[in-house]
Order: structure tokens, then C-alpha cells, then sequence
């Protein structure tokens, strides 16, 4: 937010000086950054709804897509009335531009590399390790086992196990077995 003040603030200080004081500020340039805050958070946040009139609820990504449309249509408007009109249009223009700018330099321009941030590179590496079956890939620890007949998942992968609910513990038996093994009390 103050980056799009800062950047308002700069881009009217430079339209005034450019055209030798006949452009003075926009001062609802403001206005446009408070737009811009708004796309940011439907970017973040697209399905998050509010209730229009507390009774229709409205997903704020299509509030954010008719704002873009009235924001593109106003900017047009301003650059064509801008050469007839009144040189103050360029400014209103100005501010739309700097706002939408301020936007994809702090925004955009970041999203999608917090996944190289160390942190997330440290986390990422932490849950791959926690994550990684053993057994399947290197030989070691079977995951299922038949506690009748001792046959696992290893040395017959076509074969499915199930635990047995009427048994104490944990037992797990492969599909021959479990109906017809002797109940653990």
C-alpha cells in the first residue's frame, strides 16, 4: 500500500514538472490504489464471498473482473478526452496506470517464489523425507503382512490385506485368510 502511494506520489510530482506546471496532482489518485489493494486480495482470496445488500452472496473474483472492466473502460475514456479536453484526463490515466503498476511489481512479481525461499526448501525436503515409504522401493519393511500365512505385499502384489475388526490388535490378513482364521481375544 505505501509502494502504490510512494509510486502516485512520484509519477504526479513527474507529470507536473514535465509539462511545466499545467497538470497539477490527482488527488483521488488514491483511489485507483485502493482498486488495486481490492485485485490483490481477490488474487488471494478469489472464492471468498460477500453478501451484496446482506442478502445475494457474490464471489469477490467477479467483483474483481467488473472492477478491471469499469478501471479499463475509465482509462480509455480519460486518454481519448485527454488530447480534446483537458490535459488533466492524462493524469486520471496516470493514476490508473501507477495503481495497476504497483500492483504487478509488489504482486505478481513475487507469487510463485516463496517456493525457493529456504524455509519452504527446508520444509519441502523435511516432509519428502517424513513422507517416503520404505519398504516398496528399498527392499526393507514390508507394510502389510498376513499374520496367518505370512505372505506381504512384496511377495505377492496381487494379493490385497485387510484388518480384521472382530480381532484384538492389529492383525491383518491377506484376502484368503480373513474370513477363515481363528479370532485373537
Amino acid at each position: 500500500f505505501l509502494g502504490g502511494i510512494l509510486l502516485t506520489i512520484l509519477s504526479e510530482l513527474i507529470l507536473y514538472l514535465a509539462s511545466g506546471g499545467l497538470v497539477y496532482a490527482y488527488y483521488g489518485g488514491l483511489n485507483y490504489v485502493y482498486q488495486a489493494m481490492f485485485f490483490a486480495f481477490a488474487t488471494i482470496f478469489p472464492n471468498f464471498q460477500l453478501l451484496i445488500w446482506f442478502v445475494i452472496p457474490i464471489k469477490v473474483k467477479y467483483l474483481a473482473v467488473l472492477s478491471a472492466i469499469i478501471m479499463a473502460l475509465n482509462m480509455l475514456t480519460y486518454l481519448r478526452m485527454g488530447g480534446s479536453v483537458s490535459p488533466l484526463y492524462y493524469a486520471y490515466c496516470l493514476a490508473i496506470f501507477v495503481a495497476l503498476a504497483n500492483f504487478f511489481l509488489f504482486f505478481w512479481m513475487y507469487k510463485g517464489l516463496d517456493r525457493y525461499m529456504p524455509g519452504q526448501v527446508r520444509r519441502r525436503r523435511n516432509f519428502q523425507k517424513q513422507t517416503r515409504v520404505r519398504g516398496r522401493y528399498d527392499g526393507g519393511v514390508t507394510i502389510h503382512k498376513c499374520a496367518v500365512c505370512g505372505r506381504t505385499e512384496q511377495t505377492n502384489p496381487e494379493l490385497s490385506f485387510r484388518f480384521c475388526s472382530k480381532c484384538n490388535g492389529n492383525y491383518e490378513y491377506c484376502e484368503e485368510h480373513l474370513f477363515t482364521h481363528q479370532h485373537v481375544q
